[in-house]
């Protein structure tokens, strides 16, 4: 029902529009390896699944062994068969939620600025706009309530960039 959430379909699609543009998909245990065995630093790592087994954030070597373990214990979730996108951490700015029902933009709001929750009713004209241009690509043909993540961050000059699509 929700598969035009998964990251596998939507990420391809809309790359260039990205915060996260240069990402690739791995399991879980992949991405835990590279951080245990200390060829990145810190990743930006979530689930593709719209399910979201986990929320997506930047992991360092300890906190992505931790949800390893939980997810492992409490989910039974094989970190190997957990398909994630990972991506180089990326500088963060203000991030909106932007609603569509009917295919048609109704309502918007800021909730997170720089990784914190940050709950704010004013949301940029240039942020409206932006989502309704993804929201008009051919993709939404016949998906008619969703959600745009979007942010603006400094390293692009505060231009809008997609962070997810949500159902």
């Amino acid at each position: 029902k929700y598969s035009f959430a998964n990251a596998l379909k939507w990420l391809p699609r809309f790359r260039e529009n990205c915060l996260n543009s240069n990402s690739i998909f791995v399991d879980l245990k992949a991405a835990h390896l590279s951080l245990q065995e200390g060829r990145d630093d810190e990743l930006y790592i979530r689930p593709v699944s719209s399910f979201k087994e986990f929320s997506g954030r930047v992991f360092d070597a300890e906190s992505i062994d931790n949800e390893a373990k939980f997810l492992i214990q409490n989910k039974n979730i094989k970190p190997e068969e957990l398909i994630c996108v990972v991506a180089e951490r990326a500088t963060l700015g203000r991030e909106y939620r932007c609603v569509f029902v009917n295919g048609e933009y109704i309502s918007g709001s800021q909730y997170m600025a720089d990784g914190e929750l940050f709950v704010h009713e004013h949301i940029p004209d240039a942020v409206i706009d932006f989502a309704k241009k993804i929201a008009a690509d051919d993709y939404f043909v016949n998906i008619f309530d969703f959600v745009l993540d979007i942010i603006l961050t400094p390293d692009v000059g505060d231009e809008p960039e997609l962070v997810e699509i949500n159902s």
